[in-house]
């Protein structure tokens, strides 16, 4: 099950004001629907977020947890919603960025776009790297930044090559796996993946098909940061771009699992349909801010029976 903004608010406004009612009424709404809203959150994340036997309210260990990272989200979003609706004279361009892309280095490029000398005021989307090429072509999107294994793009768009990152099997620090390992030897496991339309789970439900297995899922939930923290939680096994979980703070409790009959790597692109010089110099810039966060990466991670120091790749292209 995805999470939803809307369950995301009611939760918050729960907490903040200790009463349902409270809650219902800041976000004029009636006491079922915010109940139904916490209900359909705590059944994304598979746990208690209130204690209910409490008067007022009380958050649960988790529901603490999961307050504070709400709040961290809100603030996000706020700041993408300032950027979009700043009154500018600078000429608007609107940039797709895929749903993975816009987790990573968000607040390093929330602040290229905000430089004063700026030519272009950039309206931030997220959305799945298909949909977000259909708007560049339909003209509703200036360009898009995604990613793809297959890279494919029609004859009217342009198409430059960021870099290409690899997207990995990560499993519970804590779990012992053989150092050969192939699909079907983890195929008892769930996994946490995107919800239906990301590219990763296609490609990794495509795998398990080839090998006539299903591809058991847990938890689908928008978020890498969030599918690593239940990883740790030996909820399931994850699938994620390297970079983000190099960088991520659940580094050290995860290990990589390399599989004899899976790999995937992904190809990053901006595309674009209609240019300028202007235009081709700020798409150029951008594309080296996000380049530069994916490549920011901290530390390894581990595979089973590898050198826990050795390097992790991540190839930059032109």
């Amino acid at each position: 099950m995805a999470l939803k903004l809307e369950d995301l608010l009611a939760f918050v406004e729960t907490v903040q004001r200790q009463s349902l009612s409270k809650a219902a009424e800041a976000l004029a709404l009636n006491q079922p629907a915010i109940t139904r809203r916490i209900q359909n959150l705590e059944d994304a994340l598979n746990t208690a977020l209130l204690d209910r036997q409490t008067r007022p309210l009380r958050p649960t260990a988790a529901g603490w947890r999961v307050f504070e990272k709400c709040q961290l989200l809100l603030t996000q979003l706020q700041s993408l919603y300032e950027v979009g609706t700043e009154t500018s004279q600078r000429q608007p361009l609107q940039l797709g960025l895929a749903h993975a892309l816009a987790e990573v280095g968000i607040s390093r490029l929330l602040q290229t776009l905000e430089q004063p000398e700026a030519q272009f005021d950039v309206r931030l989307t997220a959305g799945w790297g298909a949909d977000l090429l259909d708007q560049v072509l339909r003209g509703t999107l200036d360009a898009a930044v995604v990613a793809s294994s297959a890279p494919s793009f029609p004859v009217s768009v342009q198409a430059q090559r960021l870099m290409v990152f690899d997207v990995v099997v990560v499993a519970p620090r804590s779990e012992s796996f053989p150092s050969a390992l192939q699909l079907r030897d983890i195929a008892h496991w769930r996994w946490i993946t995107n919800p239906n339309g990301c590219g990763f789970r296609a490609q990794l439900a495509s795998a398990f098909d080839h090998i006539s297995m299903p591809l058991q899922v847990a938890v689908d939930v928008f978020g890498t940061d969030a599918q690593l923290e239940l990883v740790t939680q030996r909820v399931g096994l994850g699938l994620a771009p390297l970079p983000f979980v190099t960088a991520s703070r659940f580094r050290d409790q995860l290990q990589i699992l390399s599989l004899e009959d899976f790999h995937l790597s992904l190809d990053l692109y901006m595309v674009s349909k209609t240019s300028s010089a202007a235009m081709d110099q700020a798409l150029n810039e951008l594309g080296t801010t996000i380049v530069a966060a994916l490549s920011n990466a901290p530390g390894d991670v581990p595979s089973p029976g590898a050198n826990p120091r050795a390097a992790s790749r991540i190839a930059v292209g032109g």
